[in-house]
């Protein structure tokens, strides 16, 4: 019986591939399965992998015909897991040996849809309900990754729950625990490990490091599916606009920022300007939010009043 699923995408991990698949074949939970998928990657990563596999049965190897990027690629992993649960790993990562077997403990043998631990847990603690889970992922408090945690693969599947393209959208991890959350029929049915057990390391390999990540379009587009989403569980609780106006200026910032660097200041002023002009639901967002000290720091309280002129 395989018990959890680790999909690591692999493209050009270099020197950081080894040191994560070791702290993955030495979990003291045995029963998992390592799927690297293999994104067409051109510094030999494919051969470190194959490597292991040779190895390790438990290490799975899957190809893409074509470099599909980390969101796309995540899906294929889950296409081909297993595992009674389905955990997510970045290539260049380190976990805690003992990470799949206490989140797997803390799954009561399989029972909840999902187990979190690291900074969110840490942050929700024991006493967390959904609705502040929820808020928290929603106004990205704190780390909003999907790579702490755990989540049942019969849920996933039942409820065809898909990591999105981060070709066209970028908060893929936001998006994917959002969608989850609001796919809950039971709300009480996740256990919280509030213990870190998963390192990341930000190396030049990291997809939210870089412009490509935080391209307009692609913030865009995943803000309006999170407002979707808010705007399906906006009576759970009265900060999900203060959550939701987190998430938007936060994205929107690191945009502008990113934006502003790569193709000048009056080039991202006038995508800005264009945004507001043709409506929509984050025209209508911007228009809506209050500006609170709660969550923004200065500047992003002035970007906000930027967004509102």
């Amino acid at each position: 019986m395989i018990k959890v699923s680790v999909i690591v995408p692999v493209y050009n991990a270099g020197e950081y591939l080894r040191p994560c698949l070791d702290s993955l074949i030495n979990q003291t939970l045995r029963e998992i399965e390592i799927i690297c998928v293999l994104d067409c990657p051109t510094d030999g990563s494919d051969k470190i992998v194959d490597e292991y596999a040779a190895l390790d049965n438990r290490v799975v190897v899957v190809r893409n015909e074509r470099n599909l990027n980390i969101g796309e690629t995540r899906n294929v992993g889950i296409r081909h897991a297993k595992g009674i649960y389905i955990g997510f790993s970045d290539q260049d990562d380190l976990h805690e040996l003992n990470m799949y077997q206490e989140l797997w403990n803390a799954s009561e043998e399989g029972k909840r849809d999902m187990v979190l631990s690291g900074p969110m847990a840490k942050y929700c603690n024991n006493n967390a309900s959904w609705s502040m889970l929820f808020c928290s992922f929603l106004g990205r408090r704190s780390t909003t990754h999907i790579t702490p945690h755990i989540y049942r693969r019969q849920f996933i599947e039942g409820k065809g729950i898909r990591v999105v393209d981060n070709n066209v959208c970028s908060i893929e991890d936001t998006l994917f625990n959002l969608t989850f959350l609001d796919a809950m029929d039971d709300r009480e049915n996740f256990s919280v490990v509030p213990c870190e057990f998963y390192h990341h390391r930000n190396s030049g390999s990291n997809t939210n490091l870089g412009y490509s990540h935080w391209a307009f379009h692609k913030v865009e587009h995943a803000v309006e599916l999170a407002s979707s989403i808010a705007e399906k569980n906006r009576m759970e609780r009265p900060d999900v606009q203060v959550a939701l106006s987190q998430l938007a200026v936060k994205c929107f910032y690191t945009s502008f920022l990113r934006e502003s660097k790569k193709n000048g200041f009056l080039h991202t002023l006038s995508l800005f300007r264009e945004l507001k002009r043709k409506g929509g639901s984050c025209a209508s967002l911007f228009s809506s939010l209050k500006i609170t000290p709660h969550g923004l720091s200065l500047p992003k309280r002035l970007f906000l009043l930027f967004l509102k002129s």
